[in-house]
């Protein structure tokens, strides 16, 4: 009989010094990952703060479910993400949806809990 994994986070490279809670794309370089611009395809969403060469874990945009995202605005509950800058969650619609916001933001630099799109992800790399 065979087993079934999930995977619903990845480890890759930094290949800058990234925060947490932002969204990260694929670079030249295999496994390795760097702040996703505005209306960016993005790999996932980084877990913790790390320095630039340092494993990171990403939480894939593949993986379906709820991620936290910083975003660049305040944001209702219930409405459509989209990819900013800086890595960022925006409301300012574009080509890269992130998900639907499950929480909502008051500032600028807030963290919000934001249900996953899964229809525009990249895969990662095989191992």
């Amino acid at each position: 009989m065979s087993t079934f994994s999930k995977l619903d986070t990845h480890s890759f490279i930094a290949a800058v010094a990234l925060p947490a809670y932002v969204r990260v794309k694929l670079t030249a370089n295999p496994k390795e990952v760097t702040l996703a611009g505005a209306d960016e395809l993005h790999v996932g969403i980084t877990e913790a703060p790390v320095a630039a060469g340092a494993a990171v874990s990403v939480r894939l945009q593949s993986s379906g479910g709820t991620a936290y995202v910083t975003v660049d605005a305040p944001i209702a509950y219930g409405m459509p993400l989209y990819g900013g800058a800086d890595g960022k969650g925006t409301a300012t619609a574009n080509a890269t949806p992130v998900g639907v916001t499950f929480s909502a933001a008051s500032a600028a630099g807030s963290v919000i809990e934001v249900l996953l799109d899964t229809r525009f992800a990249p895969a990662p790399e095989a191992d």
